[in-house]
């Protein structure tokens, strides 16, 4: 019988599931990093989440693994999650600092005061074999009466006055349940240098798409330092969002705090406010309710922000579109192309008008796959022209500083000057090119390419979100990049990516524009 004996094999499966992930700061500011101390700490929160929405503790399972945080350091990161994907874990968030006050108190065990863990605090029947990993002293190290205190708001960060709290959801999960106990309310979203967003800013479109679906009326607010900067070809971009349930406004005065950004205000009579206050080390999403100054709003109509000319075209590209990096030049040189023939009556490019100048700015283009979707788009431009094209100059204005975690193709490179020398190296092949690393301070925020022709006009392409509208998912599995290789070994990988794509959700907006230098 030892043939039907099969070795070494192990049974697995696989489902989803709710998860919440907490990860926990000491008093020292140190990361929790001690499974011993994070194991007692995940029981009493995962039985105090049970015992608060009114469910039996084994619902809920719970772990410690560690984790690596996005700035290098290790941590024991603290799991609790449904058996049966129920969504217990995932409404954890709204509660957190009152279930750690209660997790505490499961760990005290008040009345029997245990040596370790015991049923009356954390031991349960479904941990029994795991009960030599539980010693409640262990998790009450971490959960000390000073650690709790720095829980509290301190007083500079009561920006909205005594209502001020710090925001366990996320922004968007926070604004979508306020929006359906206001329903009547208006919804403002903040747009200027002083506030969260930026026109063009993909979470700030995505939130805007879903309150759209919801067909509440929703405000976008512009700070009249920033409309005032606005170009007419920035301000056409902001004209397609402006229909149906969605207005437009600029605004005087109102908020103002040197430390905070504000994001949302809903203003049902009381204001009900989302902001990110960042000081130092902190940087906390903060909400609160206020009454007060909401500042003058002067409406802002489509037409308002139209060209009052003919020689402007607008190219909306819908969230659910689909392309690849390899087919992507095409794909977007075509409905370019349909705008431009539709809208304006001519196509410059589809004549073969001799190009003698492109300029491209950009100051968010920084990763591999946004230098790769540039390189594809300039090439693909040559290949329309074939032997008409003249090789022209390429001016290439990128941000002279950048940061980020790299690893994948859709992360930052650690250097301007590596991503600087991919960029040159690339389009070497196209023309003469010189890349102008510049200030971010001091670049537009739109993102341009603009296309000079030898009879004196020109094409200004206005990108609303740049070469960041298309994301690669994020499981793929050719999601890899060499940023520790040589530069060759960076150009071959670039030559040869070739990822799906998707439009990020919300679509973009592209804005056309024909004149004469």
């Amino acid at each position: 019988m030892e043939w039907k004996i099969k070795a070494p094999l192990w049974l697995a499966s696989e489902s989803k599931t709710d998860v919440l992930e907490v990860q926990i700061r000491k008093e020292d500011q140190s990361w929790l990093n001690d499974e011993t101390q994070a194991f007692p700490i995940a029981v009493a929160l995962r039985d105090a989440l049970a015992a608060r929405l009114g469910i039996q503790a084994e619902e809920l399972e719970c772990t410690v693994d560690t984790r690596k945080r996005e700035d290098g350091t290790i941590c024991t990161s603290i799991f609790v999650f449904d058996k049966n994907a129920a969504g217990y874990a995932s409404s954890a968030g709204e509660y957190m600092a009152d279930l750690l006050r209660d997790a505490r108190e499961r760990l005290l065990c008040r009345n029997h005061d245990c040596e370790t863990a015991c049923p009356h605090c954390i031991l349960s029947f479904d941990l029994r074999y795991q009960s030599r990993d539980l010693d409640r002293h262990k998790g009450l190290e971490v959960l000390t009466p000073i650690w709790f205190t720095l829980l509290d708001l301190p007083p500079q960060a009561r920006i909205f006055g005594p209502s001020t709290a710090t925001e366990t959801m996320r922004l968007e999960e926070s604004v979508l349940s306020a929006s359906l106990v206001h329903p009547e309310a208006t919804i403002i979203l903040h747009l200027g240098p002083h506030s969260l967003w930026l026109p063009g800013d993909g979470d700030m479109l995505h939130l805007l798409d879903i309150l759209r679906l919801r067909q509440v009326h929703i405000e976008l607010t512009l700070e009249k330092e920033l409309y005032d900067s606005f170009s007419q070809e920035e301000r056409m971009l902001l004209a397609p969002l402006i229909h149906g349930s969605v207005t437009c406004s600029v605004l005087e005065g109102g908020f103002s705090h040197p430390h905070a950004r504000l994001a949302v205000t809903i203003d049902d009579g009381l204001l009900h406010r989302w902001a990110v206050y960042e000081e130092k080390e902190n940087h906390l999403l903060l909400k609160g309710c206020m009454q007060g100054d909401a500042g003058t709003r002067r409406p802002l109509l489509q037409k308002d922000l139209l060209a009052k000319s003919g020689n402007s075209a607008i190219v909306q590209i819908d969230g659910n579109d689909k392309t690849s990096v390899t087919d992507f030049a095409p794909w977007l040189w075509h409905k370019l192309h349909q705008s431009l023939e539709k809208d304006l009556g001519r196509d410059p490019i589809a004549f073969r008008r001799p190009i003698t100048r492109i300029m491209f700015s950009d100051r968010y283009c920084n990763s591999p796959l946004t230098v790769v979707l540039l390189y594809r788009l300039l090439s693909h431009l040559k290949e329309l022209y074939g032997e008409a094209w003249a090789s022209p100059t390429f001016f290439v204005m990128l941000a002279d500083r950048i940061s980020g975690e790299y690893s994948q193709v859709w992360d930052n490179w650690s250097r301007a000057t590596e991503r600087d020398e991919a960029v040159r190296r690339l389009l070497n092949e196209l023309g003469t090119v010189k890349v102008v690393p510049t200030d971010k301070k001091m670049m537009a925020h739109a993102r341009s390419l603009w296309l000079e022709f030898q009879d004196g006009t020109a094409l200004t392409i206005w990108l609303d979100q740049g070469l960041g509208f298309l994301k690669v998912d994020r499981k793929c599995p050719d999601r890899l990049f060499p940023f520790h290789g040589t530069c060759e070994e960076q150009i071959i990988t670039l030559k040869n990516m070739g990822q799906a794509l998707e439009v990020v959700p919300g679509g973009t907006v592209i804005s056309l524009q024909l004149n004469t230098v």
